[in-house]
């Protein structure tokens, strides 16, 4: 099964009324925002507590050089909020390491 993550929410309707969940409750339509799917929409349980598994795709699966094209994309932005991540604990330590000289120089 694909790892759908967040994305918009609608009311689910189509031509044959409500699309139902596994709970037989009306299902929620999501945008998925990452991964290979990023741009598809979705029907999805709408249950925050205790969701069912259910996921239908309204629309139709990209072509496989489009996944590929998402993939690495994905790839690219998750290196760089490493990267963003890591720039900010080095700064945090030194701030922390200044403040200490700091405070060692002037005796307190």
């Amino acid at each position: 099964m694909t790892n759908v993550p967040q994305g918009a929410i609608s009311d689910s309707d189509n031509e044959d009324g409500p699309v139902k969940c596994k709970h037989g409750e009306p299902a929620v339509r999501k945008y998925c925002w990452e991964g290979a799917d990023t741009g598809r929409y979705f029907y999805c349980c709408r249950r925050k507590e205790k969701p069912c598994n259910f996921i239908k795709w309204i629309d139709g699966e990209w072509p496989k050089p489009v996944k590929t094209v998402l993939l690495t994309m994905w790839d690219v932005v998750h290196q760089y909020e490493e990267m963003a991540k890591k720039a900010l604990q080095e700064k945090d330590a030194t701030v922390a390491a200044l403040r200490a000289s700091e405070e060692r120089a002037s005796g307190v």
